[in-house]
């Protein structure tokens, strides 16, 4: 066991959030994690959180 001292570093945990999408948003996902409905004429692509890579959102600063 060792014993800790304050100088030594400690080792920082890894933490994931998940990816929260909101209207205007961005989305790259995989496409076979998707499904393609249309509705009113309108496309929509139904994702599973799974398969969300990443999400761009523009802030106002």
């Amino acid at each position: 066991m060792e014993d800790q001292e304050p100088w030594m570093e400690t080792e920082e945990k890894t933490r994931y959030v998940p990816l929260q999408a909101k209207e205007g948003d961005l989305a790259i996902f995989l496409l076979n994690g998707a499904h393609e409905v249309v509705y009113e004429g309108e496309k929509y692509f139904i994702v599973s959180q799974g398969a969300i890579l990443m999400l761009e959102r523009e802030q106002e600063l």
